[in-house]
């Protein structure tokens, strides 16, 4: 199960580079003055990308441990589901009656 979220989690990391990627591309191809863009130009848009991906990568953190809160509790559930391992007081009494029965 945490396999599969990783690799969830990975797929969105490496969609999230591509299409910052392509929205960089897609923005500098659109303008008319993109071949006169410097190099602390193209340096500014990079940087900006990459405190994107700065953001991004924390919110990926954060849902992460949304995610690992939620298994516990679902594991919490599942415990509770399944019951104590020792008899309950209605289990006790009716075997109590059953032996009793068997006595007489």
């Amino acid at each position: 199960m945490k396999e599969k979220i990783k690799s969830i989690i990975g797929y969105l990391l490496l969609g999230l580079i591509v299409s910052a990627i392509g929205y960089w591309a897609i923005s500098s191809g659109t303008n008319s003055s993109s071949s006169s863009l410097t190099k602390e130009e193209l340096e500014g848009k990079i940087e900006g990308l990459k405190e994107e991906l700065k953001e991004k990568e924390e919110e990926i953190e954060e849902l992460k441990d949304k995610i690992d809160n939620l298994n516990s509790q679902i594991e919490d559930l599942q415990d509770f589901a399944t019951g104590p391992p020792w008899p309950t007081y209605r289990q006790l009494l009716d075997e109590i009656q059953a032996l009793e029965t068997e006595s007489y």
